[in-house]
């Protein structure tokens, strides 16, 4: 009985498979591809996509001619070069050493606060 069950599913099994063999394939002119062109919808995006970049490029110029730029300006948080205080060298033996003790260092002969 089960032996038959199986035979029967084997046999329901391959008339699917075999049922699912392709045909020959229909007869269709060749296509040649020299021939074979993108069309009017082709044509019609192409514009589209040309007059898009010709209006962002307006769009752009008008913005960047409302930017005001000054040349001279400094960056942010940059300090410039000639404004940084510079400590002047002293000649020895000048008041300058006299007063901190002949040190270089200019806290040396200040009093405590």
């Amino acid at each position: 009985m089960i032996a038959d069950v199986l035979a029967n599913v084997f046999q329901i099994a391959a008339g699917l498979i075999g049922a699912q063999t392709p045909g020959p394939t229909p007869s269709a002119p060749p296509i040649d591809p020299a021939k074979v062109s993108p069309g009017i919808l082709g044509l019609i995006s192409f514009v589209v996509l040309g007059l898009a970049c010709v209006l962002i490029f307006f769009s752009l110029r008008k913005q960047l001619g409302r930017v005001k730029f000054d040349e001279n300006a400094e960056p942010a948080g940059v300090r410039r070069v000639d404004t940084i205080p510079v400590r002047q060298p002293v000649a020895p033996g000048s008041d300058a050493t006299a007063s901190n003790g002949g040190t270089d260092d200019p806290g040396a002969g200040s009093s405590p606060r």
